[in-house]
């Protein structure tokens, strides 16, 4: 059993902080240079090497440790109490409250971050960096692979909130991934290129136009937190879009995320769908493509 308090006893002085225990923040080394308990030291407990660096640290496993992450509602502190207990360190405690519940009780904090300029403006694809992945599918098999990515933009306004954005992707140069045979492979590549799919002689671009984001404030970390609405342009058709997508700052700029499925008969790639065509046995092909984005925007 792990102990758990609610108080820690730290004083200070002009050159130094002191703790009755070694404290610990476990959360990331973002969070912790963002603002911690003045006296922390920070091994997070997402990093793969936890137990190993900790260990290097405190060689002596009967020393007196704290832990801490960012909240009473958050599991980091107990996850690296129970991993640290596992490992041999004999005297470990829980600060169940965290750093919102030390700070919520007036303490003072360090923070290491210098002040951040305001987001509002327009940030470029990163084409090299961003990945756009189809996957195709039929009764009984799936293929799948990458559209290069050619152009796009987003727009941040100066709460860190899009307000419109476009992505440009090269249909000409489509890859599949799971082929081996590279044969095989040129032989889909030429068929999805062509006038049966998606016709890139005449149209070698698809775009995606965002046009209106609405931010979800309930939404925690890992799920979408965002819907945006606009026009999808392949085959020069256009169709509205409306998806579900995770839009999160980064170092250099704007990361978002989505997945969705579209209808490739709205824009005309009727090849081996069953809406068009009967009796089609092992030439049936799903009317719905899979389309997976990770898209990097940078200033």
């Amino acid at each position: 059993m792990i102990p758990n308090i609610d108080s820690l006893s730290v004083t200070s002085s002009p050159n130094t902080d002191t703790i009755s225990a070694a404290l610990i923040d476990v959360r990331t080394p973002e969070a912790f240079t963002e603002s911690h308990i003045p006296g922390a030291q920070n091994h997070c407990v997402f990093d793969s090497a936890f137990i190993e660096s900790f260990s290097n640290t405190f060689p002596d496993k009967t020393i007196s440790l704290v832990v801490y992450g960012e909240s009473e509602r958050c599991n980091a502190a107990t996850v690296a109490a129970a991993r640290l207990q596992e490992a041999g360190f004999s005297n470990v405690q829980v600060y169940t409250i965290g750093l919102r519940g030390w700070i919520d009780a007036g303490n003072p904090i360090i923070s290491e971050q210098t002040p951040e300029s305001s987001p509002e403006g327009i940030y470029q694809l990163n084409a090299e960096k961003s990945k756009v992945r189809w996957i195709g599918r039929n009764l009984i098999n799936q293929h799948d692979g990458l559209i290069a990515c050619q152009s796009g933009s987003l727009s941040i306004d100066a709460s860190g909130t899009a307000d419109s954005g476009e992505l440009v992707v090269d249909m000409s140069r489509i890859s599949c991934h799971d082929i081996s045979d590279t044969k095989l492979a040129s032989m889909l590549i030429g068929h999805l290129q062509s006038e049966d799919f998606f016709e890139t002689k005449s149209y070698p671009t698809a775009r995606f136009s965002l046009n209106r984001f609405f931010r979800d404030p309930s939404a925690h970390p890992g799920i979408p937190n965002a819907t945006v609405e606009g026009m999808m342009q392949i085959r020069g058709q256009s169709h509205p879009l409306h998806l579900d997508c995770t839009l999160a700052p980064i170092e250099d700029g704007y990361v978002l995320q989505t997945q969705f499925d579209v209808d490739r008969t709205l824009f005309g790639a009727v090849y081996g769908s069953g809406r068009f065509f009967e009796r089609l046995g092992k030439h049936l092909v799903n009317d719905l493509v899979t389309v997976q984005v990770t898209a990097f925007f940078e200033k």
